[in-house]
């Protein structure tokens, strides 16, 4: 469950605050791309207009231009910027420099400036994103796991053979590692599980395990045959 709930969150707000980064602040791979391989042309602005975000209390504007590529044809593009002498001459229609993809023209920028507004730092969503879904997938393989020992699982019985404390902590409740040992149709097996509140060192305990495969088990909650 505490995967289920942690991963989910850190999964939804991480894809969701992504997400808006990319669509508001351009993908930070674009300027990788111009890194590497943009050509510099001459820009001539014909639009101006505000894009209603800001970054540290500067607003952000759109501005449109045409260029000529490498092959003599002319483009269209819009870059954006805070930068606020960039932008008065852009409204005076100067020239201004530009970089852009050869093979995707669109993507284009200001010379010495960034396409996306946010930088490398709009990457530390994504790895947020990546944790939470990581996590939310093992919640997901556990439960599956968990409902088909429930369901088919053979029952055994154990013995706790130790318990340790795991450094982590839910809700200020420490998590302790549960040894303990069992026997299988495969003979004796040694298993671990995570617990909140763990049975002591040399209690009996019941054991659900995969007879596929006895790696797989868990230890039965108190009373759940009676």
């Amino acid at each position: 469950m505490f995967a289920l709930l942690f991963g989910g969150i850190w999964a939804f707000v991480g894809w969701t605050v992504a997400l808006t980064f990319g669509l508001i602040g351009g993908a930070p791979w674009d300027d990788w791309i111009l890194d590497r391989r943009g050509v510099t042309a001459q820009g001539r602005p014909f639009e101006v207009a505000e894009t209603g975000v800001s970054i540290n209390r500067r607003r952000v504007y759109r501005i449109r231009f045409r260029f000529l590529d490498q092959s003599g044809a002319s483009v269209r593009a819009a870059a954006r910027s805070a930068d606020r002498q960039l932008v008065e001459k852009a409204r005076l229609g100067e020239p201004m420099l530009v970089q852009y993809d050869p093979s995707s023209p669109e993507r284009v920028r200001f010379e010495g400036q960034h396409r996306s507004l946010f930088g490398a730092g709009g990457l530390v969503p994504f790895v947020f994103a990546l944790i939470g879904t990581t996590i939310l997938a093992a919640g997901i393989r556990g439960s599956l796991r968990r409902r088909r020992l429930l369901k088919y699982g053979e029952l055994s019985r154990g013995r706790v053979t130790a318990v340790t404390n795991t450094s982590t902590a839910i809700n200020r409740r420490p998590v302790m590692e549960v040894t303990y040992e069992f026997w299988s149709s495969a003979g004796q097996i040694r298993a671990t599980e995570r617990h909140l509140s763990p049975p002591d060192v040399g209690t009996e305990v019941a054991v659900l395990y995969d007879a596929s495969g006895p790696g797989r088990s868990l230890l039965a909650e108190p009373g759940a045959f009676r």
